[in-house]
């Protein structure tokens, strides 16, 4: 698997995990608060530790990459796998 760091937007920074051309997974965080914005892997490569992987290896760069209190169902259940201090969960979305 190859990783490539990107500017995708004026605030985020970018991991993209690609395995013979195509896009595998990706890890984005806000470059100043190094708040993690998103995270998504392919459905068929889920539950094999690449999501992990991206965060270890995005914090080789960047130690202090964080979660955010903004997280789906399976983002939360990631991020407590990891067994990292968590902000509490923003759930109202109305």
């Amino acid at each position: 698997m190859t990783l490539t760091r990107q500017h995708t937007a004026p605030d985020r920074e970018t991991l993209v995990a690609t395995e013979n051309g195509e896009r595998i997974a990706y890890l984005s965080w806000h470059w100043y608060t190094h708040e993690i914005k998103g995270i998504k892997v392919r459905e068929d490569r889920r539950r094999q530790g690449i999501a992990t992987w991206l965060l270890r290896e995005a914090r080789r760069e960047v130690p202090d990459i964080h979660h955010s209190a903004i997280r789906t169902e399976d983002g939360d259940a990631w991020a407590k796998s990891l067994h990292e201090p968590l902000p509490e969960r923003f759930q109202d979305w109305s």
